[in-house]
């Protein structure tokens, strides 16, 4: 979206507070199926909220699971549907706000410059390690003759190795370049240089 970053922001706020002081099962329910409806009315379903439906389905059964076997399926169950649904108005969040809109909404909130700057670097950082993995993920399906994304099991660790090392060095890079454009010329001679 072009707008809107700060309602965006306040609401997700809002939301995640209730579901944090929430009590009531059916409460935590709504929060979550509210959460749905927002990624329905914003329009950034399709298969992504397909993945979030199997996704939840699979995190109940397990939780369910999990206190049944604990004999307090209760307590249990609350702290799973309390989960998914910060989970899922988070990926809302995520999916409808840019990071220049994020970056501009929490201006606009007086947040310090210093978390803003460890924020942008932050958010660099994964962006590098995400785009690394996914050519080395792609290198290796065209590698093995396989379909564009579908590399064997036994690749899973060089991939992930190879790509977190990559992504760490071109991260070095990055802030390396940053110091020096940053830095104060401290003679003339330098400045020349």
């Amino acid at each position: 979206r072009s707008s809107g970053g700060g309602a965006r922001l306040t609401l997700l706020v809002c939301v995640l507070v209730i579901n944090g002081v929430l009590t009531s099962f059916w409460g935590l329910v709504t929060v979550w199926v509210a959460g749905v409806v927002a990624w329905k009315i914003d329009g950034v379903g399709g298969s992504r909220l397909h993945l979030l439906g199997v996704l939840g389905v699979t995190t109940g059964s397990l939780i369910l699971i999990a206190g049944l076997s604990m004999n307090n399926p209760a307590a249990l169950m609350k702290t799973g549907v309390r989960i998914g649904g910060g989970t899922t108005w988070v990926l809302w969040f995520s999916a409808t706000t840019s990071w220049p809109l994020l970056q501009l909404a929490l201006r606009r909130w007086r947040c310090p410059n210093v978390l803003l700057e460890f924020l942008d670097v932050s958010v660099a950082h994964g962006l590098i390690l995400w785009l690394e993995l996914h050519r080395r993920w792609e290198a290796a399906a065209v590698r093995l003759g396989l379909a564009p994304g579908q590399p064997r099991f036994e690749c899973y660790g060089l991939i992930l190795a190879g790509g977190v090392i990559r992504a760490f060095d071109r991260a070095i890079r990055l802030e390396e370049s940053r110091a020096l454009r940053t830095a104060e010329v401290l003679s003339s001679e330098a400045s020349e240089v």
